[in-house]
């Protein structure tokens, strides 16, 4: 009969759009740390609903469509995670080169340029909202290291070099 002929027909569920959808949210599965947990926790749940109606073999065209749409909405739902970047060790390097910049006559030129460029490279990144804490940590070590480096300049006590130059001046005078 034609009814049982409508029962037994196969009706084709075309899936393609909702596997092409699965499969581009499987690289930021991977990236959970990146998005806020309730975002993340939103997709994670549509991307399992996905799932079950793809390997469900019973779904119909709505399902599959239905997953899919909810799977791209929560991808694009999905709320990038605010880092904190600590830049309150930075800082304090930072300060600590104004007690350095007064004495910058009792250091080599080389060693304190070295330092003075350490310190424009750390100012920079500690004025950049958008800096990350790898860069933070990396010129707070660049910018110690260069303190750790400065060189004390040789200072010539030039007083007792007159009051040799005297004594000598007073001898030749007397030998005359």
């Amino acid at each position: 009969s034609a009814v049982e002929s409508l029962e037994k027909a196969v009706v084709e569920v075309n899936k393609t759009d909702l596997t092409y959808t699965i499969k581009s949210v499987g690289n930021i599965l991977a990236s959970e740390k990146d998005y806020t947990v309730e975002s993340f926790n939103t997709l994670v749940a549509a991307f399992d609903a996905a799932t079950a109606v793809y390997d469900n073999e019973e779904a119909t065209q709505a399902d599959a469509d239905q997953a899919n749409v909810a799977l791209q909405s929560a991808v694009e739902s999905l709320e990038k995670a605010v880092v904190e970047v600590n830049k309150t060790d930075l800082y304090d390097v930072i300060i600590s080169v104004g007690n350095i910049v007064t004495h910058e006559n009792d250091f080599t030129v080389e060693s304190f340029d070295n330092m003075g460029n350490a310190f424009d490279a750390a100012t920079t990144v500690y004025d950049n909202k958008n800096a990350t804490q790898a860069e933070v940590d990396q010129v707070k070590t660049d910018l110690q290291s260069a303190i750790e480096a400065l060189e004390k300049a040789v200072v010539v006590d030039k007083a007792d070099l007159y009051d040799v130059i005297i004594s000598v001046g007073n001898i030749v005078t007397h030998e005359n």
